[in-house]
């Protein structure tokens, strides 16, 4: 069941809860649903959940998402560190070409780099 009609004769796409009450269970209601003019159009598509699977499921969200807060933190220090070096190591070829050690060539200490 891809979608139903509301009763506004609108199409109405099954959506998937993640209150604690109804995790992961689809539904279908109407498309403006939280305005005004709703037609309060709703029917579960899944049965009702087990009160052990609604005591889990909210616990494993939770840390899932702090899971996924981690590895986006890690990545950021990743990249600022990798650019870090990238720059020390920039700066240092820098420093060693910049001392030339006295020669009169126009390439100077380091081939011309």
């Amino acid at each position: 069941m891809d979608h139903m009609l509301c009763h506004c004769g609108k199409r109405s796409p099954v959506t998937t809860s993640w209150t604690d009450i109804n995790p992961g269970r689809q539904f279908i209601g109407c498309y403006k649903y939280g305005s005004p003019d709703a037609c309060n159009f709703f029917m579960w598509v899944d049965p009702p959940i087990c009160a052990r699977a609604r005591a889990v499921i909210p616990g494993l969200l939770r840390r899932s998402r702090h899971l996924e807060d981690q590895i986006r933190v890690m990545k950021r220090g990743e990249r600022i560190y990798m650019a870090t070096l990238i720059l020390f190591g920039i700066f240092f070829l820098w420093s060693i070409c910049s001392v030339d050690g006295g020669s009169d060539s126009v390439e100077g200490s380091c081939g011309g780099l």
